[in-house]
């Protein structure tokens, strides 16, 4: 087998619009399990909110959860963590209170706000299982941030976006959904922990092949030999990638896994 090592992220890209994997899919890559691919989800999820699919999969290997901040093993386990400074933290908790947007802090195994509204529903509902709600959450610097996210309309995501750009120069500042803007320690992404993997792994770039659809996915293209799009990502990302699939709800990542791998 040419690749190795297969980094797939999961919203968009192996999970459909309902936010289920295909049992074709499933089957496809178990298979290509037991002949020795090593299978990594590659998320912006963090740990309790990807675990399910990785049980589904029926895979023990280790996660890159909440954007590449975090690799975490079978047993939940950090096996390389960039948090977010509590100060850093703090001062984003304030931007979105004045502005008065929904913002929460996540850790690798659940998430906190301030106060619960629509947008902790509809999380509750993406992720699975609801957060933690801690009234004084701006003056918790007891809690591990390996990102914080706010969450809005997309419009005014839209809107902010550049805003915080600049003021959080010092922070990594990417929009992975239309209403998800989020803030990651700068050093940390995707393709980070990717290239922690390899090392881990004692697998090489060009035998790395990796999958993904928004600009949380673009620095994987960086640490894998092989990337590919998924067909509902943004032409700026299939014009960058070595290959284009179908879209996420026509099973386009075991099209490619059958195509490139098989």
């Amino acid at each position: 087998m040419k690749y190795k090592l297969a980094a797939i992220d999961l919203d968009d890209t192996l999970l459909d619009s309902e936010k289920k994997i295909p049992t074709s899919t499933i089957r496809v890559i178990q298979e290509l399990s037991d002949k020795g691919l090593i299978i990594i989800i590659a998320t912006g999820r963090n740990y309790t909110g990807a675990i399910m699919y990785r049980d589904k999969l029926g895979l023990s290997t280790p996660m890159i959860n909440c954007s590449g901040s975090v690799v975490v093993d079978s047993s939940n386990d950090e096996l390389f963590s960039l948090p977010i400074k509590y100060s850093d933290a703090r001062e984003v908790l304030i931007f979105a209170k004045e502005k008065n947007l929904h913002v929460q802090i996540e850790s690798s195994d659940q998430y906190y706000f301030e106060k619960h509204n629509k947008y902790t529903e509809q999380y509750a509902f993406f992720y699975g299982y609801k957060g933690i709600e801690i009234p004084d959450l701006v003056n918790r610097n007891d809690i591990e941030a390996l990102k914080v996210l706010i969450l809005s309309e997309p419009n005014i995501i839209d809107k902010i976006k550049s805003e915080a750009i600049k003021k959080f120069y010092g922070l990594k500042v990417l929009q992975s959904l239309p209403s998800f803007l989020e803030f990651n320690d700068p050093r940390s992404s995707k393709g980070m922990a990717l290239k922690f993997l390899s090392s881990y792994y004692s697998v090489k770039k060009e035998e790395i092949i990796a999958f993904g659809d928004s600009e949380l996915d673009i620095s994987m293209m960086e640490h894998a030999g092989f990337f590919v799009a998924m067909g509902n990502a943004s032409d700026a990302i299939k014009t960058s990638a070595d290959y284009v699939t179908d879209c996420n709800d026509n099973e386009g990542v075991a099209k490619a896994l059958e195509e490139l791998l098989k």
